[in-house]
């Protein structure tokens, strides 16, 4: 029930918090970023000095993610398939790191369902991405249902989690980017998220971001 559920996973609120619950305006409770097309529930709970407790639940489905005009462009076709990736990195102790020709696959989507849906959205998707080495990290959505209960209950959450994953958009005059938010994408599988950050100190902005991607005119890098 709500009890259980705000005892497992609630958040208290502060000293300063309290004092603004108890103002006239009252307290906002924001989120900053919220999955397009998914369903969240809200529950507050609120105990009295004589220890009487209230709950109230709200619940609130986001709009799916808005349409787009479509944009008619030969890199749709032109960037599937595999391609070979090398970078450079520094690791969590600042040393220098190499990747050098890992396979990825650029695709219209993993299954029917993504290959509508990213196409009404102008993307395309990166899996088998090798952040700092080893075994490319990667389920998809049909892996993440099988294993877990969790996921076949809610099956768009699936289809939110599965990867690692990167997206490209293509926009007029095949502009390419990709875009980022405050949404997780990247997991080990533990329990901790897997994140994956750069940085330059002077030119650093928050997500949401969408950074540029030149596409050579022989269409074989990037």
């Amino acid at each position: 029930g709500d009890k259980e559920i705000i005892s497992d996973v609630g958040t208290d609120l502060n000293i300063q918090e309290m004092e603004q619950v108890n103002t006239a305006e009252g307290y906002d409770i924001e989120v900053e970023f919220l999955y397009p097309g998914m369903e969240y529930v809200c529950i507050v709970a609120v105990r009295s000095l004589e220890d009487v407790e209230v709950y109230k639940r709200v619940t609130v489905r986001m709009d799916d993610w808005p349409s787009e005009a479509r944009v008619e462009s030969e890199l749709f076709d032109v960037l599937p398939g595999t391609w070979t990736i090398s970078y450079s990195y520094l690791d969590y102790n600042d040393m220098p790191q190499e990747i050098k020709d890992v396979e990825v696959k650029i695709e219209a989507g993993v299954d029917d369902k993504t290959c509508k849906e990213y196409r009404a959205r102008n993307m395309l998707v990166l899996t088998g991405y090798p952040f700092q080495g080893g075994e490319p990290l990667y389920y998809s959505p049909a892996d993440l249902m099988r294993e877990s209960s969790w996921y076949s209950a809610a099956p768009e959450l699936a289809y939110r989690d599965y990867g690692a994953k990167i997206f490209f958009h293509i926009g007029e005059g095949d502009e390419v980017t990709v875009p980022s938010s405050k949404s997780v994408y990247l997991y080990n599988w533990g329990d901790w998220p897997l994140l994956f950050v750069g940085m330059d100190y002077d030119k650093y902005q928050l997500a949401p971001a969408s950074f540029p991607v030149e596409v050579s005119s022989d269409r074989r890098t990037l």
